[in-house]
C-alpha cells in the first residue's frame, strides 16, 4: 500500500507502465506498474496542478496548474522545462506534440517551440473559455470552444500571429462546450472524435461531421471518451457505453466488415 494524497484528486492518467494522479494538496504522484519507473512524490507546483499530460511510450510527464506549466523527465523526476503563463488568466487546457506546446487561457491560444524555451505565437480565438486544444502536427492546433462560443476552429501555425484572423477555419458543431478532442490513431489529421456539455460525440472528416451519438438526458452527463482505432468508449453519469465500429463475428464469418463512417481510415 502506498500513501496517497492530502487533499481531492484533480486528475489520474494511466498506461501499462504507471498511474500518474494530481490533487489539491499541489502534489503530482506517480504510482509504478512497470518496475523500470520510480514511485515519486513531484512537489514542484506552488498551487493545485489541474492538468496532466502523461502519454503511451512517452518519457515525459507535463502537468499545469493555473499559472505555470512544468515538463519533468519520468525517469529521472528530473525538472526539464517551467513556463509562467504569459497571462493573468487560467491555464484551461494543454497539449504537447514532440517540440510543440500549447495551451490556452480563457479565449486565448499559446503556442511553444520547446527548442527555443520560448513562445512563438497566440492568438485570440474565443469569446469565452477554451476547454480543449489537440496539436494535429506539426502545423495544425485544433482548438475546442465554452458553452459560450462552442466553435471547433482549426489553426495553420505557419501563420499564426497575435493579430491575424484568416488563418482558422471554424465550425459550430455542437450547441454546448466542446471539453474532449480526439485525432483517430492511424488516420489523416482531419479525422477527429469531439464530446461536449451537450452530451453528443461527433465522428469528423474535418470540416464536416458525418456520425453523431446521443447520450440523453442531463441528468446523466457525459463526462469523458477514449478511443482505441476500433471502439469508442463513452463514460455518461455512471455508465459506460461501447460503441463498436469493429466487425462482427457473423460479418468476419462471411469475410466482410460492418460499414465503418467513412471518416475512418484504418
Amino acid at each position: 500500500r502506498w500513501p496517497g494524497h492530502h487533499g481531492t484528486l484533480t486528475q489520474v492518467r494511466l498506461d501499462t507502465r504507471a498511474v500518474v494522479s494530481a490533487a489539491y494538496d499541489n502534489c503530482v504522484k506517480i504510482w509504478p506498474i512497470d518496475a523500470d519507473l520510480p514511485l515519486a512524490t513531484l512537489t514542484d507546483h506552488q498551487d493545485t496542478p489541474h492538468h496532466l499530460l502523461y502519454e503511451a511510450d512517452c518519457d515525459w510527464l507535463c502537468t499545469a496548474s493555473d499559472s505555470t506549466i512544468l515538463l519533468h523527465d519520468l525517469r529521472t523526476l528530473e525538472l526539464l522545462r517551467s513556463y509562467s503563463a504569459q497571462t493573468t488568466r487560467r491555464i484551461s487546457c494543454v497539449h504537447r506534440d514532440g517540440n510543440l506546446m500549447a495551451y490556452g487561457n480563457n479565449g486565448g491560444l499559446h503556442v511553444c517551440d520547446l527548442r527555443m524555451d520560448a513562445e512563438v505565437g497566440h492568438i485570440n480565438v474565443y469569446q469565452g473559455a477554451m476547454l480543449t486544444l489537440r496539436i494535429a502536427d506539426a502545423m495544425k492546433i485544433y482548438t475546442g470552444g465554452g458553452d459560450d462560443d462552442p466553435r471547433l476552429v482549426l489553426h495553420d501555425l505557419r501563420r499564426l500571429t497575435p493579430v491575424a484572423r484568416r488563418n482558422t477555419k471554424c465550425e459550430s458543431p455542437h450547441v454546448s462546450g466542446i471539453f474532449r478532442i480526439i485525432q483517430a490513431k492511424g488516420s489523416a489529421t482531419d479525422h477527429l472524435i469531439t464530446a461536449a456539455h451537450d452530451n453528443t460525440v461527433k465522428l469528423w472528416q474535418y470540416p464536416q461531421a458525418h456520425h453523431t451519438i446521443r447520450f440523453e438526458g442531463r441528468s446523466v452527463p457525459l463526462r469523458d471518451i477514449k478511443w482505441d482505432g476500433f471502439s469508442l468508449v463513452a463514460l455518461a453519469g455512471s455508465v459506460l457505453h461501447i460503441h463498436d465500429f469493429a466487425p462482427s463475428k457473423s460479418t468476419a464469418a462471411a469475410g466482410k466488415r460492418k460499414q465503418r463512417p467513412h471518416w475512418f481510415v484504418v
